[in-house]
Formats: structure tokens, sequence, C-alpha cells
């Protein structure tokens, strides 16, 4: 890949200087002498899978990457946490070298007051790449995979700690494969509730390389980052083709699972935007001095589009990029400034931009789905083929072909037709992405808490609208343009009842978006075909089940 493209390149501090167990009958103890969660969720016995039932107990993640608290740097109070609806705090260093404490660091300060007492680690196990250095660590060249890490404080709310990204956006190798398959054994064998994985950026391993990571390290989930409207604001239709490019080959390669058979998927999730983007470099710009310009804000639209298809796609993991409040960088090397990659959900005086209120409301969304997605897994993807400005067909997407009757047939859905409520794309359709599900294997009635309405033939749907554009003017993060209600579409569905797997006279419910509940769905005899109408906003999407 183009090492400009790399997220830490992209900012500017670079320039400074075991398988997921099927449990059976019995519980899982952690290892003696060490803390596990509460209240006993980790030894209740089940037939569920490592990463299953942690979300199941955790719920959807999206967290964001934060600092270690005031002697680190800025981060967000309480106040601006909990309003955020944010899950998880993801701690990092940026730069070791600069950073007060030396070290990566667990922050009581940070977590004092949050609603919810997850928290989780970026770049473990000493804040930077897994990097070979025979000096600092000598042998092997990689650190030692098994020795204990985690520091006093660490250790002493590791109970609540969600996952564990060993390094990040590193370059394939046989030899870092096996320090994180060491690595994962050596953390999973102390902590066995805790989710480990490694981070890729766009294209860092191909098909053959991302599967033979899974099969080799057994990581509990895969994940990646990818900024899509980087240098470019603008895709045809409203939809960024390579966002769904790299969420079918990780869905793909994850449901495989480590032995690549299907038996025993694991999950997947990517990042989302949290810090300002740079432009479009101009052709005439031959220094390439426009990557230090990093104005661009996105729009509602925008925000919604990658969480929503990932849930959609079955995906439980999310990571905002990051909740920083930074001024310019000046690189002591090159004199070159960074204009701030900060000041995207907050001004400088912490107060909220649009951006924080979007994200507010797409959490909200997060946690209404949450409780059925953690019991459900993905059955398949497909689309409905919207146009272009100029009424031209949309190009066909890799791996994700127009939805017919057969592409799951145990779901009810039978297609959509779809029709853009505003002018946007010239009055266009643009694509609905969609996604159907299924209960996971093994769930029990204990489990399920009366959450999905058939917990043995449970069958659900989520479409979303795949149509976002940008900011009028994307340097002002108050400008009009790529709102949700901009780019409204309404969606004509027709269902089958009778087909639902396991069903013969199924109720279609809708999971309400505001509180969860779930809301019988009318159905509409037109001409003997059974169809609903839905209006989903730009990027955003609903979840149906039927029961």
């Amino acid at each position: 890949m183009n090492p400009s493209l790399r997220r830490r390149t992209l900012l500017g501090g670079i320039l400074a200087g075991s398988a997921a167990v099927a449990v059976g009958s019995t519980a899982v103890q952690a290892a003696p002498g060490k803390a596990h969660p509460g209240p006993g969720f980790w030894h209740r016995p089940t037939q569920l899978g490592t990463q299953d039932r942690v979300f199941l107990e955790r719920g959807l993640m999206h967290a964001a990457w934060v600092r270690s608290g005031r002697e680190d740097g800025w981060y967000p109070n309480a106040g601006l946490w909990n309003g955020s609806g944010f899950t998880t705090p993801q701690f990092y260093k940026e730069v070791l070298a600069v950073s007060a404490s030396k070290k990566l660091e667990y922050s009581d300060e940070v977590m004092r007051g949050l609603d919810q007492p997850t928290w989780a680690i970026a770049r473990a196990p000493f804040g930077d790449h897994i990097n070979p250095d025979a000096q600092q660590y000598p042998g092997t060249g990689f650190p030692d995979p098994t020795e204990e890490w985690m520091t006093e404080k660490m250790q002493a709310n590791v109970q609540n700690l969600f996952t564990v990204c060993f390094g990040d956006e590193e370059p394939y190798s046989a030899d870092r494969v096996d320090f994180f398959a060491k690595a994962y054994a050596a953390l999973r064998e102390r902590y066995p509730w805790i989710l480990v994985h490694n981070n890729q950026a766009l294209n860092q391993y191909s098909d053959a390389q991302l599967s033979a990571y899974t099969r080799t390290a057994k990581p509990d989930l895969l994940t990646w980052d990818w900024y899509v409207w980087q240098k470019n604001q603008f895709h045809l239709g409203g939809r960024p083709n390579a966002l769904f490019a790299h969420l079918e080959r990780y869905r793909r390669i994850a449901l495989a699972g480590h032995d690549g058979t299907g038996a025993s998927p694991i999950t997947f999730g990517q990042y989302t935007t949290g810090f300002r983007l740079q432009p479009e470099r101009p052709a005439d710009d031959t220094a390439n001095l426009t990557r230090f310009k990093r104005r661009l804000h996105l729009s509602e639209s925008q925000l919604n589009l990658v969480p929503f298809t990932t849930w959609a796609a079955g995906g439980k993991w999310l990571s905002l990029f990051r909740w920083e409040l930074t001024d310019d960088y000046t690189d002591p090397v090159s004199g070159n400034t960074w204009e701030t990659d900060g000041l995207f959900l907050t001004d400088g005086a912490q107060n909220p931009y649009p951006a924080y209120h979007h994200y507010a409301r797409i959490n909200h969304n997060m946690r209404s789905i949450s409780p059925y997605l953690t019991r459900l897994r993905s059955q398949s993807i497909g689309r409905v083929a919207g146009q272009d400005a100029t009424g031209k067909a949309l190009s066909a997407l890799a791996g994700i072909a127009p939805w017919a009757p057969g592409t799951d047939a145990g779901s009810g859905l039978v297609g959509a037709s779809v029709k853009n409520l505003g002018a946007a794309n010239g009055g266009q359709p643009g694509d609905i992405f969609i996604g159907t599900f299924r209960q996971i294997p093994g769930l029990s009635d204990g489990e399920n808490r009366a959450v999905l309405p058939d917990r043995t033939n449970a069958s659900a749907f989520m479409l979303v609208n795949a149509m976002a554009y940008a900011l009028d003017d994307y340097t002002d993060p108050f400008s009009q343009g790529g709102s949700g209600a901009e780019l409204r579409q309404r969606l004509t569905v027709e269902v089958a009842p009778a087909s639902v797997a396991g069903r013969t006279n199924a109720i279609l419910y809708r999971v309400d978006p505001a509180t969860g509940g779930l809301v019988e769905v009318a159905l509409v005899n037109d001409g003997g075909k059974l169809t609903f109408a839905v209006d989903l906003d730009g990027g955003a999407g609903e979840l149906f089940i039927w029961g």
C-alpha cells in the first residue's frame, strides 16, 4: 500500500521521531488467582464461543481512542463522554518518547464517572507498533509474547477490559504473525474473557495473508481502518465502493473462522472517523504539502454510513480514531506544520460540534439494536442497486450481489424498491444495503433473556440507506449539506412470512431506534404481495425481526 495513506502517517505524531472456544456445558474459569468479570457471566454454563458470550454480556462496542489521563494530554470529561454514547475508552500512546508516563497506561481519572465500566487497549503491549528491534528486544527482535506486560493500574480493573489490540497497522510477515499467536495465547490463558486482535490498514494484508493470519494467530476478531472520504469527499451515487469492498472481505474471512470452514465464525469491525481529514492533492502540489492541511469535516450521512453498514453485515466492534483536542504540530525535522487533526467532535473550548451530536444519535441507535444483534449472526448480504445523478446504474460490488428472493429465502425478505425523497444525487435513487441474520447457534433461554421473539428460529434483516454526501462546505463543521434528512430514501419492501425459516405464521417487528422496543409492522396486501414502506435517512438503517 502507499505508505502516505497509513493512519499514523496521516497524523503529525509520526513525524516525531487460542481459538474462540466452544465451551460445552461446563464453565470456563479464570486462571488461578486472577480476577474475573462479574457478576458471574464468565462461569455460567454455555454453548457459546468466547467472542459471542463476551459481546452478549458487554453489548455492541463503539470505543474511542483517548489519552491516559491529564499528564498524558487532553481527554473528554465524564459529561462529554456520557453524552456522546461511546461505550469504551481505548487507551493509547501516540509517541512514547514525548509521553509523560513513557508507557501505555490505564487511567482511573478518565474512567471516573463514566456510565459504562468497559475499557480497551490499543497498541499493546507497550504502546507502539510490533516491529523487530534487536536492541530493545534482544534475541527474537520482538517483545517477549509471554511476559505479563500489564501495569498495576491495568490489572486492578482487568475484569472490565473488553478488547486488546496488539500493535497497529503492521505489514504482514510470518514472524510477526507468530508473535501474535503466542501473545494472544498467553493473554488468553491469563484473562480468557478479553478479546484479542491486531488492526490492519487498507490493503496491508491480501486475502491469503488475512486468512493465514486468522488461521495461525487465532484472533477473537478481525479489524481494519480505512477512512473512505480521505482526499475524496465525492462518490458516484453517494456510495464509496472501497467501504463495501473491505467490509465484504473482512466479513467473509471472519465468518470462515480460524479453520476456514465456517463452523466457528469470529466477529469483525472497523474504525470510525474522529479526526479532520486532508483534502485531495492538487496536481500542481509536487511537494505534497496538501497533506498538512487537515481541514475536512464529515456530514451526518457520511458519519452514519460506516457504523450502520458494519452492523448490517454482522460486525460488532467499532472504534473512533480518535477523540483529541490538539494544537497544530510542527515536525522538528522537516519544519512542516500539520494543521490539527483534532477539533472534530468539539471546538477548542470543548463545545460540541455537529459531529458530536451525530455520533450521540448513532450510538443511541446502537444501544437500541445491541441486545438483538449480539444474539444474532450474519447470514447474507446484498444490495438494491441505485443510480448515479445522471440515472446510470451504479457499478456492481464484488461479493455483494443484487438482492433476489433466493439470496436468503429463510429471511422472509423477497425484495425492495427505492425512491429518493430529496434532490441529492439528482433526485435519483441510491443503493440500499441489506444484511440478514439468524440466531447464534447454542443460545440458551437464559442467554436470550426473552430478547429474540423466537430463540430457536430467529430470523432478522437490516436495511441501510447506502447514500451519503458531503457537507456543502466541508471545511466548515456547521455547513449545510449531506444531512440524513436530505439523503432520505423510501423503501417499499416485499416480504413472505410463510417463507421465514422454521415458521408458518411469522409476525414482522421493527426495532424502534429510540426505545429498542419491538413494534409490529403493518403489512399491506398489494395485489397479492405483502409489503411495507420505511423511510431511511442517508447512511442510516433499521433492524427488523420475525417473531
